[in-house]
């Protein structure tokens, strides 16, 4: 594997966007990384990309994780317990990506990526990174969006102009310098990135918990099993920090409209009444980012 990492500065926390390694034309993976100046937490980004064999060589990305303290993956770390379709922490957090027992088809919707995902997440175990008895690196797992969630209620959509920018306002509240006119996925990354600084209990007011079981080696099947994804916690006060911060880009005239509609129905039934609830216009890509976009506009 190799990066694309060209600043000279030290991030500290570093979180990865896996790909797809065995899509026809699979794509870089994009790295954030955060580096501490003057007390403010300056991203920067850049990509690694998957090697030309089938083996994953970690050499040349060694220097950047052994310079961090935290880093953060984006996908499941091991296959579910013997026996389940899916893992305690992707049930709990309703993970769009499903894990079962056993390694998915490539064919299956999110089955190359579950595959890569396992692929790298047992070239750091091959290559010692789980051992806490030989280094202080954490390295974990997190789903980005069940970060947003906790961290502030009813965003947006991140694809819509208000929902970015209601989560850049919740990032330079935490002292993430995030600069201007980022990428929803920019985002996501340095949400992701802003975990492995509260994990290192650098922010404020943000702890973090591990949902699921832990991760342990099945050495029947040579394969790692289950693994934890880490969610934030909150302290009230900031909670109510981030909600103010983004309380004014909330209100948009499309949740507003939903929301009318909704109460008028309430009402009708409460009357009696036959009542015509108007179907919101939803612009996400996949039918997860759809059901999403309901979840936000609904005010869930």
């Amino acid at each position: 594997m190799t990066s694309t990492k060209k600043t000279a500065a030290t991030c500290v926390y570093l979180e990865l966007d896996i790909t797809d390694r065995y899509a026809d034309s699979r794509r870089a993976m994009d790295v954030c990384g955060l580096e501490i100046r003057d007390h403010t937490l300056t991203p920067h980004f850049w990509t690694w990309s998957w090697g030309p064999t089938d083996l994953i060589d970690l050499t040349d990305l060694l220097p950047e994780i052994s310079a961090a303290k935290a880093v953060m993956l984006d996908g499941p770390q091991g296959l579910a317990r013997v026996g389940c379709n899916i893992r305690a922490s992707e049930r709990s957090l309703a993970a769009a990506g499903k894990t079962g027992d056993k390694r998915p088809p490539l064919s299956q919707p999110y089955g190359g990526f579950v595959a890569s995902s396992l692929d790298l997440f047992a070239a750091f175990h091959a290559a010692g990174l789980f051992d806490p008895s030989t280094q202080d690196l954490q390295l974990d797992e997190v789903y980005p969006a069940s970060i947003w969630t906790r961290l502030a209620r009813g965003l947006p959509n991140k694809r819509r102009g208000d929902g970015r920018q209601a989560r850049v306002a919740i990032l330079r509240t935490l002292g993430v310098a995030v600069p201007d006119a980022p990428s929803h996925d920019d985002l996501d990354a340095c949400a992701a990135a802003l975990l492995a600084a509260a994990a290192d209990r650098h922010i404020q007011g943000l702890r973090v918990a591990a949902v699921g079981d832990p991760m342990y080696w099945d050495d029947d099947a040579a394969c790692l099993r289950e693994g934890q994804t880490l969610i934030p916690e909150v302290d009230a006060p900031i909670f109510t920090k981030l909600q103010s911060v983004v309380a004014p880009r909330i209100a948009s005239p499309e949740k507003q409209t939903l929301r009318a509609v909704r109460s008028a129905s309430t009402a009708q039934r409460g009357a009696g009444e036959l009542s015509i609830v108007a179907r919101p216009s939803l612009d996400g890509a996949t039918r997860e980012d759809r059901a999403a976009q309901l979840f936000e506009l609904a005010g869930v």
